[in-house]
């Protein structure tokens, strides 16, 4: 009965700090129009297709799928399209991610009902989802619909009964969708492949899968044209100083993004010296990736997707640390289990220990910091983003200075009376 109540206490706790969590997330809902330099694009496409134009971008196609500016145009359609929305609907999809999450956790990781929660609640404490999750970017879309995705795979796969009909087309509708969101959803592909070559008892299933895997490679093909996306990194890999120089220099980046999200501190706001440790320490943080996905036997969806999606990463030649984003669940998960299957000394113990309050302390400050600049008022100029844009937003708030005329981006500006961001009214 004392142990019961031990452990029912203890998942109380959990379901407090979940639940502070989810309220931190939701006053980011009184933000304003928070952008940067994708964020500006996006809106710019949508802007574009709202208006009949197209999906262009200064008149041109872009390598941004047009997934999230259709739903940022249909929004404007119906005159909704504004700061709250655009952080709900972040805030709606991140929500749809971290239940499949948990249920991946549970399904695919066995992983016991404390451990899911405390996970969860891990991934929410990772600055790149608080960061991101109000900035009108694709990103928490795609989370919420590619781990829908792997979820329904995950129960496919689980399953001791033969195989329905209704599971299949869920996936491939999921993964549609977020194919149409990121074009790195094509990861999902081969997920999908081996849960239904595992499934497959006749050839009639055989037939329907090379059907199934025909639409999709079509629709990946279709989704792949309509972008710059290998023209572009074609150019950026030959700045780079070719392709082999390039694949080096990105792997290094992917290296250092990974050690940044172990920190979970931004590499632009790390201590000088700490910055250097983000290459070693994602160097590490991959060896016990590899060790989580190598001992897990025998291989499944997750592990599929997850291999594809960074192999994938390694053809984008451009660094940031949010490209790992709609995988950090996974990521988490996968070094638990590595972690989990180790000779648990009491070292080891205290050392995760140590760590998980280090990263809850960094996540909280960091969710702390973005309600701060929810609230911030006259002086959101100040303290959001990195400086790129604070004279627009001066000028925006009536606070712009002597001579700063010049380092208005027009286009910000234009957005931002378009999507309510700041309005006329706001200018002293």
């Amino acid at each position: 009965m004392l142990l019961r109540y031990h452990l029912n206490y203890k998942i109380i706790l959990i379901y407090i700090a979940l639940l502070i969590l989810l309220l931190l997330y939701a006053l980011q809902l009184f933000s304003p129009l928070r952008l940067n330099t994708d964020s500006l694009v996006f809106l710019s496409l949508a802007e574009s297709a709202a208006e009949g134009k197209g999906f262009l971008y200064h008149g041109k196609v872009t390598h941004y799928p047009n997934g999230y500016p259709a739903l940022v145009a249909w929004l404007d359609y119906w005159g909704w399209a504004n700061p709250g929305s655009l952080v709900a609907i972040n805030l709606l999809f991140l929500g749809l991610g971290t239940i499949m999450a948990f249920g991946l956790f549970y399904t695919a990781y066995h992983f016991d009902y404390p451990t899911a929660i405390c996970l969860i609640c891990l991934s929410l404490l990772s600055y790149i989802l608080i960061k991101h999750v109000t900035l009108p970017i694709s990103d928490p879309v795609f989370y919420g619909l590619s781990m829908s995705c792997l979820l329904i795979l995950a129960r496919m796969e689980d399953s001791q009964k033969p195989l329905s009909l209704i599971y299949p087309i869920l996936a491939i509708l999921t993964a549609a969708l977020a194919i149409e969101v990121r074009t790195i959803g094509v990861a999902l592909i081969p997920a999908f492949l081996l849960v239904i070559m595992k499934k497959a008892q006749s050839k009639q299933i055989h037939y329907g899968i090379a059907i199934i895997l025909s639409l999709l490679l079509l629709l990946s093909s279709l989704s792949l044209s309509k972008t710059e996306y290998i023209p572009e990194a074609a150019e950026t890999f030959g700045l780079l100083g070719g392709f082999l120089a390039g694949i080096l220099q990105v792997m290094m980046s992917r290296l250092s993004e990974l050690g940044e999200l172990v920190i979970n501190i931004p590499l632009g706001k790390m201590p000088y010296l700490v910055s250097y440790l983000a290459l070693p320490i994602g160097l590490i943080c991959l060896s016990i990736l590899i060790v989580g996905i190598v001992k897990k036997k025998p291989i499944n969806a997750i592990q599929i997707y997850l291999i594809t999606y960074i192999l994938l990463l390694l053809a984008w030649p451009y660094r940031d640390a949010r490209f790992w984003m709609p995988v950090m669940p996974l990521l988490i998960g996968t070094g638990y289990q590595a972690i989990q299957r180790q000779n648990r000394s009491k070292v080891l113990s205290y050392a995760v220990m140590i760590y998980v309050g280090y990263f809850s302390v960094t996540g909280l400050l960091a969710i702390g910091y973005s309600t701060r600049i929810s609230f911030a008022g006259p002086n959101f100029s100040e303290v959001y983003g990195d400086g790129n844009l604070r004279e627009t937003y001066r000028y925006l708030l009536g606070n712009a200075k002597a001579g700063e005329s010049a380092a208005i981006n027009q286009e910000a500006v234009r957005l931002f009376e378009r999507f309510g961001g700041f309005n006329s009214k706001s200018r002293r």
